[in-house]
């Protein structure tokens, strides 16, 4: 807040002077001080949840369910940006037993894909008015990893080998694009700017960071990379990390790990593992997000029913609270905006 201007007069002994400065004061002007910026906190998530047969696509806004699809086809939602006014959600619509890449802006759907070939969209970001998609699209052989630029198709691989695209941002101007391709023999991270990576990227003070995992031995550990450098996050029993985010509060990081018989979601920063479920049903941990002091994790629980089937619920974790929501959820995006 600007600093409030005040004009003072220095009144003198005299009876006269002291009633001019009164006169002065008077017609003075009065500078009011300046409202203090407020703020509002919109959160959103991305998911989707169960109409009975059909997963059907799903955008909370700070807890209100927005259905971004009529139900008639199976859709889900797998990533959620936002940028000024405009919500961006991407995910996958079944057109019969094809799968399609979509974009939702606004809640107003665009296929990405014609539906002539299975088809994804895994993440999503915007750089100033351009929108990037990323995701594969089947090619008749082999699934092929891609990157949507405003709609307009770019494929990152050559259609030789399996490859996928998981995420994407931007960063002074250079697009970072992170996924795997099988080699004949095994996946091998992906960075596709040069260095190795996975599902996630990140990029903070000029350094990029990726999230992921990586077989050692017979064993998948979540791992991150920070400009090429890895750090194992676990060991002993499988795990992986599906989302990291980096700030100057540090370096979060969601994922899980198994306690030997169910999936347990995890959070970690700087390295540290928090556990977020009480692995009495299976929990994944999906992304991750800051708000002030709040750390956020979204992810889904399978739980259990009587009849020994299974009802995905869908989680928010707030500082290791968790708040139930129905479905699962893949993405949370974080707007702070002055009011």
């Amino acid at each position: 807040m600007k600093k409030q201007i005040r004009k003072a007069f220095i009144a003198s002994i005299t009876v006269s002077l002291i009633a001019l400065v009164t006169s002065a004061c008077s017609n003075a002007k009065h500078v009011e001080p300046e409202k203090e910026t407020t703020w509002k906190t919109d959160i959103y998530i991305a998911g989707s949840e169960r109409n009975g047969y059909k997963h059907v696509a799903k955008l909370w806004k700070n807890g209100v369910p927005q259905v971004l699809s009529d139900g008639s086809n199976d859709t889900i939602a797998y990533a959620v940006t936002a940028s000024g006014n405009d919500v961006y959600v991407v995910g996958r619509e079944n057109m019969g037993t094809v799968g399609t890449a979509v974009v939702w802006k606004n809640g107003v759907r665009q296929r990405l894909t014609d539906g002539s070939k299975q088809a994804l969209a895994f993440a999503v970001t915007v750089d100033q008015s351009d929108v990037y998609a990323v995701g594969k699209e089947y090619n008749g052989s082999k699934d092929v990893a891609k990157v949507w630029k405003n709609g307009v198709e770019k494929s990152l691989s050559d259609g030789k080998n399996f490859a996928y695209a998981y995420g994407v941002t931007v960063a002074e101007g250079n697009v970072y694009v992170v996924g795997e391709e099988y080699n004949g023999k095994k996946y091998v991270a992906k960075l596709c700017n040069n260095s190795a990576s996975a599902y996630s990227v990140a990029v903070y003070k000029g350094q990029v960071y990726v999230a992921g995992d990586e077989f050692i031995g017979n064993i998948r550990v979540a791992t991150i990379w920070k400009d090429g450098d890895a750090q194992r996050l676990a060991d002993k029993t499988s795990s992986y990390a599906s989302c990291i985010h980096v700030c100057e509060q540090g370096v979060f990081v969601a994922g899980g790990q198994t306690n030997g018989n169910k999936m347990l979601a995890k959070l970690w920063k700087d390295g540290m593992p928090h556990i977020l479920t009480d692995g009495a049903n299976d929990g994944y941990a999906n992304a991750v997000a800051l708000s002030g002091g709040e750390v956020l994790v979204v992810g889904y629980e399978d739980r259990e029913n009587s009849n020994g089937s299974e009802t995905e619920v869908a989680k928010l974790w707030t500082n290791g609270v968790a708040k139930d929501l129905p479905g699962t959820a893949n993405s949370i995006f974080i707007v702070k905006s002055e009011i």
